[in-house]
């Protein structure tokens, strides 16, 4: 910006520039170039006499949202990769939820190709001050895709699993990208359950050694993959799989305009309760997530009580209101 021309006694405040709901041309011919002209007349002018005010610059009101800030956030990383990535082809999120898998792994398959893990990289992007090699060889970064398909402390668990799979031979910058060239060959459903679980494996192994500095091994990595596709299967398939198939036949369906779906649900193991809600918009993206474990033994009406309380007390507390409840016991209600 030109600087104020030395003696000048000339405006002091922005609004002295303008006058009758217009800018005062002459007053900033005498302060700025012509080119600094254009770009203040760009600027409208207020109509009303009214203080300054912050506004938001990303919603249609100008009020802070928690979903217009991630949305913002997830349409510049798109941006961004859009020109130099195949990462933005379209994904069909169908391979991975229509899988016959645990939600858990599924949940999982569903950050891996968004790039949501928390690996060293991405720690690193984030400001922390890590080490953004591979923790397990040390070899190269660890993105989403290395520590799952290209380390070579895992290449092995690949070559000798029922896939026979030679991850390199898909060559990809990024998960979504990689699992995109294999769908474009493989197409067995069978095949991609063996896969995330085989993923999910890994990526504990990856985290045991990280966290726990013990090293698990590739044929027990392999061993509990396959047990864990069996037991799955044997389940639905069984009488005990009739819950599941109740609730498959009722689809879930995105809240109306304005609206924000919170669902929450609870798991019992002996003495303990897992508890858990994911509150979604109405284009059925997740905003807000939430977990916890609860000991003691519980009713499991009461442990629904209990994940949809803290799920409802965890996303009002992240400023979302206008929200619809819904839990296994089909007990909904609007706030």
């Amino acid at each position: 910006m030109t600087q104020r021309r030395e003696g000048s006694d000339g405006p002091m405040f922005v609004k002295d520039l303008w006058e009758n709901q217009r800018w005062n041309l002459p007053t900033l011919r005498e302060l700025f170039s012509q080119r600094e002209i254009d770009a203040i007349c760009s600027i409208p002018v207020p109509i009303l006499n009214e203080e300054d005010s912050w506004s938001w610059h990303h919603t249609k009101d100008g009020l802070y949202s928690v979903k217009s800030a991630y949305n913002f956030l997830i349409e510049e990383e798109t941006r961004k990769k859009a020109t130099s990535s195949e990462c933005n082809v379209d994904f069909n999120w169908k391979h991975i939820w229509h899988a016959c898998i645990p939600p858990k792994i599924k949940l999982f398959a569903w950050r891996c190709v968004r790039e949501g893990l928390t690996v060293m990289s991405r720690l690193l992007a984030r400001g922390l001050s890590v080490d953004q090699r591979c923790p397990m060889c040390g070899e190269d970064e660890e993105n989403t895709a290395y520590p799952i398909l290209f380390c070579p402390a895992v290449s092995s668990i690949w070559r000798y699993s029922v896939l026979r799979l030679d991850t390199k031979a898909f060559a990809a910058n990024e998960f979504r990208e990689w699992c995109n060239r294999v769908y474009g060959k493989i197409k067995e459903k069978k095949w991609w359950d063996i896969f995330w679980c085989l993923a999910w494996g890994i990526w504990l192994k990856r985290n045991s050694w990280v966290f726990d500095r013990a090293a698990k091994s590739e044929e027990d990595t392999i061993h509990k993959a396959m047990c864990l596709v069996g037991e799955f299967e044997a389940v639905n398939a069984s009488g005990e799989g009739e819950i599941h198939e109740q609730k498959d036949r009722s689809k879930w369906k995105v809240p109306s305009a304005g609206l924000y779906k919170l669902n929450s649900d609870v798991a019992f193991q002996e003495s303990r309760m897992g508890i858990g809600g994911i509150l979604r918009d109405e284009e059925g993206d997740v905003v807000v997530t939430y977990c916890s474990t609860m000991y003691g033994n519980f009713d499991v009406a009461v442990g629904e009580a209990v994940a949809m309380r803290s799920s409802l007390i965890t996303a009002m507390e992240a400023g979302f209101r206008n929200l619809i409840l819904e839990t296994d016991i089909s007990a909904c209600s609007i706030i």
